[in-house]
């Protein structure tokens, strides 16, 4: 097992962050190793369920017993939360998947291999975590924590028994126990997915590394979008799923503030959706304290594991994605700002730079040969984002970053069409970030005397 912990060069010395059990590592960009953050435990690391040493003893005799049953379940799951007495989702989800063509294996072996392989997990767990997790706090140029994926697994296992804890405050609660419990469909189908992927842990041989990435653009490094000579970049609008984007394109994951949103609760949209098929990805859920302003996220060399259908209420799971060993998937995450109260503050002159900075921060990359971003309506359900202002802050924030996007639209055929005839005109002018930009600024402008103003586009268009 390995991990490592790496913080950028530009603000500090370069760190690395090794377990004990650690022997020799170089990571691509030669780290090296380094002694822990100065700062309080409790405000820095994880907190896992051998820091208790009593009830960890405690959790180790009863472990030497094998896991058998529900009941044997709620036995080592109460030892550290003793409220827990209800797995009723669980077993639902247990019984469905035995009924379907390719969950039965997945119920029929869950106590049998899948329980013993996740029990290991969970006791090894004091020797591969034993010099602390680090967290990947806010405001920090750039940070990275890069896992062996069967430690990932170990991470995940410690959760599904309820065995982690975060400092109070300012991340999501990292526990998969408050998707046994109830009688919701919608946390059982999410549940199905990670009983698919403790059980393809569980019977096959997982090899490889995830590493999770956080950053932040200070203040002086923001873009003078006005003064930005930079032309628009290369433009697609499509129509299928972000999740299913090729040739290593960063997808984005249209995130919470904290991360992962509902995902280890009620809630089944885009996040959550990406974060179900993407199962290793949640351990983001552990590691990212809640992002601001001016932070973003990536997660590199994630595996889809699961397959699903359907948005909110429909969201169902389908099975074990065929490409579930691949190492291909890059997720970039930025959180939008909830306009559903007042959808007109979106188009005020904070709420303009607040995006551009958000996606410019999600999409720089140090490598001149960095992939396609796969995005769409970033920011456009719930939050009630206007999808054509999104389009083109992120367009913007692309280019500067001189990288191309891909804008996956899925059956919005008419905002398809017209933002290809709005490409095909800013091309032929060759026209810049800056005046772009510029234009947008005088758009929302507008908007506070004429409310009949014509479409984004357009208004762009007429100005070029």
């Amino acid at each position: 097992m390995k991990y490592l912990f790496a913080m950028d060069l530009s603000v500090v010395n370069e760190r690395c962050f090794f377990p004990a059990s650690f022997k020799h590592y170089v990571h691509a960009s030669e780290h090296k190793a380094f002694s822990t953050p100065s700062c309080p435990a409790a405000d820095c690391f994880a907190t896992f369920g051998f820091h208790d040493e009593k009830r960890w003893s405690h959790l180790l005799k009863v472990l030497a017993t094998p896991v058998h049953n529900c009941s044997g379940l709620i036995a080592v799951i109460k030892i550290f939360r003793p409220k827990v007495d209800d797995l009723s989702n669980l077993l639902e989800a247990l019984s469905e998947l035995s009924q379907h063509p390719t969950g039965i294996e997945i119920s029929n072996s869950f106590f049998e291999k899948t329980i013993p392989k996740m029990v290991q997990a969970v006791v090894s767990s004091k020797s591969i975590f034993s010099n602390n997790l680090p967290l990947l706090l806010a405001n920090k140029t750039f940070e990275s924590v890069t896992l062996d994926r069967k430690d990932c697994f170990v991470l995940l296992s410690l959760a599904f028994f309820g065995l982690v804890k975060q400092p109070k405050g300012k991340f999501s609660e990292f526990s998969l126990l408050s998707l046994f419990e109830g009688n919701s469909v919608g946390r059982r189908e999410k549940l199905k997915c990670f009983l698919q992927y403790f059980h393809f842990c569980a019977t096959e041989d997982v090899f490889g590394q995830v590493t999770f990435y956080r950053k932040s653009t200070p203040k002086m490094e923001i873009p003078k979008w006005h003064n930005l000579s930079l032309n628009i970049t290369d433009a697609l609008a499509l129509t299928s799923k972000i999740e299913d984007a090729k040739n290593f394109s960063s997808i984005v994951d249209f995130a919470n503030k904290y991360f992962s949103g509902g995902t280890l609760g009620e809630g089944c949209v885009q996040e959550e959706i990406m974060l179900c098929q993407h199962t290793e990805a949640t351990i983001g859920v552990l590691l990212y304290e809640k992002f601001g302003d001016n932070d973003a996220a990536q997660i590199f060399g994630v595996s889809k594991v699961n397959d699903t259908r359907g948005y909110g209420k429909s969201f169902k799971w389908q099975g074990l994605h065929a490409m579930a060993s691949a190492r291909d998937k890059n997720i970039v995450i930025m959180d939008a700002v909830d306009y559903s109260r007042c959808a007109e503050d979106q188009f005020s002159a904070d709420s303009i730079e607040r995006e551009l900075c958000k996606a410019y921060t999600a999409f720089k990359s140090s490598d001149p040969d960095a992939p396609p971003i796969a995005t769409g309506k970033w920011g456009c359900g719930v939050f009630k984002g206007e999808p054509k202002l999104k389009i083109i802050l992120q367009l913007l924030a692309a280019s500067a970053c001189c990288r191309n996007i891909h804008f996956h639209l899925l059956n919005d055929k008419i905002l398809i069409q017209e933002f290809e005839e709005f490409k095909s005109h800013i091309y032929s002018k060759s026209t810049s970030v800056a005046n772009v930009y510029s234009i947008v600024k005088q758009y929302c402008a507008s908007r506070t005397r004429d409310q009949e103003l014509q479409c984004l586009f357009n208004f762009i268009e007429k100005r070029l």
